[in-house]
């Protein structure tokens, strides 16, 4: 009885965090790449990554040009030197623009950080030092990231030093937000403890 009941304690526990595991492994297939998704002319960084809705709207977007695109050379200011760039980020989730904003950044680098919040959404910051050499971070509030799903994230540069391109370059990103071990992880613990009693109850009466 006792092998009987160690079987059982151990087929329990096998039970219980295979499916956990499962749903860990899933959730870790959006973070393969850490945060950094690679784009033909920019690439984007993200944190936290994945998103995770379920714990904060504060998502970090980070747009960094690609060193060797000579289509974005060309500032008067700093010239052969990828700098003083006009962005327009578009985000949209289930084909719903829930963001749209072009924006300048002296150093080419664009910073966003959206703090969430409801109303109207709202961009303020972007400060630039004294030399107009760096731009600080944008920050987003307002309903952006606000729930699960899929978000395509659009940036592309339209200017150099507010003059449009003729043909603007960018790249999209489809990103997912998930809530961490959300509903369906519930049902899964709950399923698996039901387990762990049926089989713990057949072990005691010697039904296995």
């Amino acid at each position: 009885m006792d092998d009987m009941q160690g079987h059982a304690v151990l087929l329990a526990l096998i039970l219980l965090i295979t499916p956990l595991l499962m749903m860990s492994s899933q959730i870790a297939v959006f973070g393969d790449t850490g945060g950094q998704l690679k784009g033909n002319n920019i690439d984007l960084t993200i944190s936290p990554f994945p998103i995770d809705v379920s714990k904060s709207n504060n998502v970090t977007l980070s747009f960094t040009p690609h060193a060797d695109q000579k289509a974005f050379l060309g500032s008067s200011i700093t010239p052969n030197k990828i700098d003083h760039l006009d962005y327009l980020v578009i985000i949209s989730q289930n084909g719903k623009e829930v963001f749209n904003k072009q924006m300048h950044t002296h150093s080419g680098n664009l910073i966003l950080e959206f703090t969430g919040g409801s109303g109207s959404v709202g961009v303020t910051g972007g400060q630039s030092d004294p030399n107009n050499t760096t731009t600080g971070p944008y920050y987003v509030s307002g309903p952006v990231f606000t729930g699960s799903g899929n978000y395509e994230i659009s940036a592309s540069v339209v200017g150099i030093e507010f003059n449009p391109l003729p043909n603007p370059l960018g790249d999209k990103f489809t990103v997912q937000a998930v809530p961490e071990f959300g509903s369906m992880a519930t049902i899964v613990l709950v399923t698996s403890i039901f387990g762990i009693l049926v089989i713990t109850s057949k072990a005691r009466f010697g039904t296995l």
